[in-house]
């Protein structure tokens, strides 16, 4: 009887012996398992020994790294990568990864839209413009629209109609234009370089060939009473070129006109539209 209780109890021992040194289980998160005897749980480390070397170092490993820990009594605890992460940085996080997808998301559906826009444009110009020919001079404004084609970003072709209303300075004591008035229509093309792949900012070039006339009157003071007669109108073809820069549907330039070797316009205005 003796024998047995002993026996009993060296069993009951051993298997109490046998539970205290089963090891703790650690899974990473990249399926790779330790068996270990955990030390301490923190905030965001888990402290250990190796199961093969209890009385050897502490190791410490990151909670972002694990996907569970089963415990030698078969508890076992599991890790969200973002467990360490206070609800109010997650939050901030989100908010932020959304604001910056959402703006990524609108420039490439911009850029879309942009590379796409092959469309019609109509757009009007104004400014001040400078008259010349071999023996005048008169500054004044003028005003015109234009319709065309836009192939892509850069590219676009217009057909242009304006209209000038010059002031000559009065020719005292002598003949000469106290009226002019130009009408001008042609055919250019515009080349657009962009500051941005986005905006549309940046320098554009044109360059063309047209018609222009002009008509008005004109004034002999030599004469007694000063008549004033009907001018005969220079009329001809001629080419223009210019560039400016470019904001959006606003454009600022400066653009030259000859025609025929007779006279010129200068002219600096604004562009809406193109």
């Amino acid at each position: 009887m003796k024998q047995l209780i002993l026996s009993l109890l060296i069993l009951t021992t051993c298997g109490l012996y046998a539970q205290n040194i089963k090891p703790d289980k650690i899974i990473k998160r990249d399926n790779i398992q330790m068996e270990v005897k955990v030390i301490e749980v923190t905030e965001s480390t888990v402290k250990y020994k190796k199961y093969t070397n209890l009385d050897g170092p502490v190791y410490s490993i990151n909670k972002r790294e694990l996907a569970v820990i089963i415990y030698a009594n078969g508890e076992s605890e599991v890790f969200d990568q973002t467990a360490t992460n206070t609800p109010e940085g997650n939050k901030a996080k989100q908010e932020a990864t959304e604001k910056k997808q959402t703006t990524t998301l609108s420039e490439e559906n911009e850029q879309i839209e942009i590379d796409k826009g092959k469309r019609f444009i109509l757009a009007y110009e104004a400014g001040y413009s400078l008259f010349s020919d071999q023996s005048n001079n008169a500054s004044g404004m003028y005003l015109g629209m234009m319709a065309g084609y836009k192939f892509n970003r850069a590219l676009s072709t217009e057909i242009l109609f304006s209209g000038g209303t010059f002031f000559p300075k009065e020719p005292t004591g002598s003949i000469g234009i106290t009226e002019l008035k130009s009408l001008e229509l042609g055919l250019r093309g515009t080349y657009r370089i962009h500051f941005s792949p986005i905006k549309d900012n940046g320098l554009y070039l044109v360059g063309g060939l047209g018609y222009a006339g002009t008509y008005g009157k004109y004034t002999d003071y030599l004469q007694k009473g000063s008549p004033t007669y009907n001018l005969d109108g220079y009329d001809g073809f001629g080419y223009r070129i210019g560039g400016g820069l470019k904001f959006g549907i606003f454009g600022v330039g400066l653009e030259y006109q000859a025609v025929e070797r007779i006279y010129s316009f200068l002219k600096i205005g604004v562009t809406y539209g193109f």
